[in-house]
C-alpha cells in the first residue's frame, strides 16, 4: 500500500469510520470496545452543553468544551415522540442488518439467544 493509502474500519451500523492503523490507537491497532453494562441502555440520542472557556468569553485555564448531560437509549428515544423517528430508523437498520447476516450464514439464531 502506498503512503497516500489508508485503510479504514467502517460502521456497518452508521457507515462512520477511523483509521485502522494510526498512532491514536496503541501500538497502531484499532480495537472495536467492549459495551459498558447492558448494550440495551447503550445511548442513541446523546444532549450536550457547551462550557465557557477560551474563546468562548472566558479566559485563563482550558475548563471549557462539550460536555454530555444526558443521554436515551434506544428504547427511552422511540417512547419521546420527538425522537420516535430516528430511534425506529436505527431500529430498521439494525433489524435489516441481523437479518442479511442471518440469511448469509454470517450469525447463526442460537448466536442471538442467551
Amino acid at each position: 500500500m502506498s503512503i497516500n493509502e489508508h485503510v479504514y474500519v467502517k460502521c456497518l451500523f452508521c457507515q462512520m469510520n477511523k483509521p485502522l492503523m494510526s498512532e491514536r490507537y496503541q501500538g497502531g491497532r484499532f480495537e472495536i470496545p467492549e459495551f459498558y453494562g447492558d448494550p440495551s441502555n447503550t445511548g442513541l440520542i446523546m444532549f450536550m452543553r457547551q462550557s465557557a472557556g477560551p474563546g468562548r468569553g472566558h479566559k485563563g485555564e482550558r475548563t471549557g468544551g462539550w460536555v454530555k448531560i444526558n443521554e436515551l437509549s434506544l428504547g427511552d428515544a422511540l417512547e419521546h415522540s420527538e425522537y420516535r423517528d430516528i430511534a425506529n430508523q436505527a431500529k430498521d437498520k439494525l433489524v435489516k442488518l441481523v437479518r442479511a447476516y442471518l440469511a448469509k450464514g454470517i450469525i447463526s439464531l442460537e448466536e442471538l439467544k442467551d
